[in-house]
């Protein structure tokens, strides 16, 4: 819970600044781009993260990293001031809360779609089209396949949960039998 209280403060910083500038978008996607090299590269997260190699030296790391990836001042500030604070652990959640807040000004909804077979593209398209016109936003879902289903979609979009399968239908079955 402090985690997301930190990290939503910095995230809430850097959107303030992207919104001034028009930048909010690049921001978020050198964010990602930053995150998914450290995350690539072990020995380059842990020269970054771990306390014990000397701050300006991680400092210098990170910003080598900037210029080779043309990170925008901003980012790349955002960064060193987690480095310099001892929060660079919260990076991925920075990057959750600002991706949240580029979300709700791009009015999108993001939600999950799980089945236990594949989605096709049109399918899910159609029901992404079906839920933006409902919801009044663009909503944008990520296909997840769960074999435990059995038949079905379970639809979970901010965190309102609409379980058309039957594994929900035989377990309100279940516990309607064992009320009797």
């Amino acid at each position: 819970m402090i985690q997301r209280a930190i990290a939503r403060r910095y995230a809430q910083g850097l959107f303030g600044i992207g919104i001034k500038d028009g930048n909010y978008r690049v921001y978020k996607d050198e964010l990602d781009g930053f995150l998914s090299l450290l995350t690539q590269n072990e020995t380059l997260y842990r020269a970054v993260t771990l306390p014990i190699h000397d701050l300006n030296f991680r400092k210098g790391i990170v910003s080598d990293i900037a210029v080779h990836m043309r990170l925008s001042t901003p980012v790349l500030n955002i960064i060193l001031l987690l480095l310099e604070n001892n929060r660079i652990k919260y990076l991925s959640s920075v990057i959750e809360e600002y991706s949240k807040l580029v979300d709700e000004k791009d009015n999108i909804k993001r939600g999950k779609l799980y089945s236990p077979y594949p989605i096709d593209p049109e399918t899910l398209r159609e029901i992404e089209d079906v839920l933006s016109e409902k919801l009044k936003k663009k909503v944008i879902l990520t296909p997840i396949e769960d074999k435990r289903l059995i038949a079905g979609l379970k639809l979970v979009v901010d965190g309102t949960i609409i379980d058309g399968t039957i594994r929900r239908q035989l377990d309100i079955i279940k516990e309607t039998i064992l009320k009797e």
